[in-house]
Order: C-alpha cells, then sequence, then structure tokens
C-alpha cells in the first residue's frame, strides 16, 4: 500500500511540477477527459458541462483513489489469506484482526486539520490537489472508523445480520455522518476501548469463544 501510494505521489509530482505541465491538465489530461466525456455519452449542454467537471475532477484525485483501492485490496487479501491458513490449523501464523476495534492513528487529526485549513487558503493553487488527494485519503480513512464503529456496536447489541446488511447500505450512502463519527471517536471513544480496553459485555463472550475453540482443539 505504501509502495503504491509513493509511486502516485512520485507520478502525479512529476507529471504536476516536473515538466512544465500545467494543473489543469489532470492526471488522466485533456484527450483523457474527452475519451471518458464520450463513454459517458452525455450529450453537448448543461449536463454534458457537469460530466466534464466532474471527469476533471475525478481525473486530479486519482492519486487518492488508487492508494485506497490499494489499503482496501490489501486488507481483503489479509482477511482471505488468514481464513483459508486457518482452516489448515497454521492460523497463528497472522496476527489477530478484529475491523470493529480499528481505528486511525491519532495524529492523523492533525493531517486533516492542517490540510483542510491550507486547502481553504490556497484552493485554486498548484499544490490545491494535492491537499485534495491528502484529504480524501483521511477522509475515508475516518469513514471506515466511523463504519468500524458501526459495526462494533451491531456487534454487542446483537443485531442480526438480516438488519446489518441494510444498515451497512445505508451507512455508505451516509458516508459523510458516518465519517464525522469515526471523526468525533477520537474525543468521545465510542466505543470505550481506551478507558476499559473493552467494553463489559464484550470481553467475556470473546474468552468464552477462545475458550470452546481451544477445548475443539
Amino acid at each position: 500500500m505504501f509502495g503504491v501510494a509513493a509511486g502516485m505521489g512520485i507520478l502525479y509530482g512529476v507529471q504536476v511540477f516536473g515538466f512544465g505541465v500545467e494543473i489543469s491538465t489532470g492526471v488522466i489530461g485533456p484527450e483523457g477527459e474527452r475519451a471518458l466525456q464520450q463513454m459517458s455519452g452525455a450529450a453537448p449542454g448543461p449536463a454534458g458541462d457537469d460530466v466534464a467537471r466532474l471527469i476533471h475532477v475525478m481525473g486530479h484525485l486519482m492519486p487518492a483513489i488508487v492508494v485506497v483501492n490499494a489499503a482496501l485490496l490489501s486488507v481483503l487479501n489479509y482477511s482471505l489469506v488468514r481464513y483459508l491458513w486457518t482452516l489448515r490449523g497454521s492460523g497463528s501464523l497472522f496476527a489477530e484482526m478484529d475491523l470493529g476495534r480499528w481505528s486511525m492513528p491519532e495524529v492523523a487529526v492533525w493531517l486533516l486539520i492542517g490540510s483542510g485549513v491550507l486547502l481553504f487558503f490556497l484552493w485554486g493553487g498548484t499544490t490545491s490537489w494535492v491537499l485534495a488527494n491528502v484529504l480524501l485519503v483521511l477522509l475515508i480513512g475516518y469513514f471506515l472508523q466511523g463504519l468500524a464503529v458501526v459495526h462494533f456496536w451491531c456487534r454487542c447489541l446483537n443485531v442480526s445480520l438480516f438488519f446489518r446488511i441494510p444498515l451497512y447500505c445505508i451507512s455508505i450512502a451516509l458516508s459523510y455522518v458516518v465519517a464525522a463519527i469515526g471523526l468525533f471517536d477520537l474525543w468521545f471513544d465510542f466505543r470505550k476501548l481506551r478507558v476499559t480496553g473493552t467494553p463489559s459485555g464484550v470481553e467475556k463472550p470473546d474468552e468464552e469463544d477462545s475458550m470452546e475453540e481451544e477445548g475443539k482443539r
């Protein structure tokens, strides 16, 4: 994931700052923007202009999108390999992973605040899109933390899978609200992980599950 982030950062820097390329060309370039607009099938007019602006913005935010995709694919691959390896009785080779307890590093909030403030004052400049990419990665990170909070309390309250799936879909639709939950979790600690490590009512079932697994082994 860090390799992908570094590679995209270098390519973006070379294109924007390296050879006199204007920031307005974007990551995918004007030819790429025109090709995507033709593929979208948008007719000339206000609707076509909106599609062109969206493609232009998405082109500039492509580094952040690629980094986020790399991170998500890494987590999914790790989870899948760990699950398959556990079926062979060698799950101890991989560290325990509980996505319901996952949190962003505390220093990330200062990067979020700093990039947001700088983006506000430097909007329209050459570095504004670089800051926008950093801000997008951090916001998606806090969205995932908010989703982890939702998952954590669904598990604590024994919400059935029948109700969890639509709740997760609603969470994705209300991404800004969920990202705010993940951000404020830093101060309000909705899961009470920093107070007791694990809240009462969660630690005991986990211990019982582990004891049952050891007994089966």
